[in-house]
């Protein structure tokens, strides 16, 4: 068990990714419906299924949210479509208007594109993993109400300091600016 760094309680200590977790739900739902439509042909059925999905947090849940993924970090296959979308269009919709000079053009538009991509990935993918991996790692006092990193695991700065749940993700990036993920 780890104790609060504020109140020195272990009891109503958790970790964060558990709490977060048990305020997640997720509900899918199917079902069959009929419809009788009276028109100027006659009475009319259809039958039809009905699928629905969703997700509920409670409030704390939504305030112990993981480090949200930056769109650079996710992975290549995307930008590869979207480079290949924009040669895609640039080939065909300009091409046709404006000739094949203008085609050229798209084509290094598309390959701007994935060098800027490919320089913000190698920044931004580093720094979301370290904070991913430091928010699996924190802890919450329910009692006083705020979040932090074991002591014995973080020098002092950054372990055993108690922050508030609202600054939550303003810590995570101060303890990965750190480097000490």
């Amino acid at each position: 068990m780890v104790p609060c760094p504020s109140c020195g309680r272990v009891e109503q200590v958790v970790r964060v990714q558990g709490l977060y977790e048990s305020g997640v739900s997720v509900t899918r739902s199917v079902g069959r419906t009929s419809v009788r439509v009276h028109g100027s042909h006659g009475v009319q059925s259809a039958v039809g299924t009905i699928r629905a999905c969703g997700t509920t947090r409670t409030s704390l849940s939504r305030s112990l949210r993981p480090p949200p993924r930056p769109w650079s970090a996710r992975g290549r296959g995307q930008a590869m479509v979207a480079a290949l979308v924009v040669m895609f269009v640039t080939g065909i919709a300009i091409n046709a208007a404006l000739g094949s000079a203008a085609s050229w053009a798209g084509l290094a538009a598309a390959a701007w594109f994935l060098v800027a991509y490919r320089k913000r990935h190698r920044v931004a993918h580093p720094q979301w993993c370290r904070r991913w991996t430091l928010w699996r790692r924190l802890f919450c006092c329910r009692r006083c109400d705020g979040v932090f990193l074991p002591a014995g695991e973080f020098p002092p700065p950054l372990g055993g300091r108690l922050v508030e749940r609202r600054n939550l993700h303003a810590y995570l990036a101060e303890c990965a600016a750190a480097g000490k993920a």
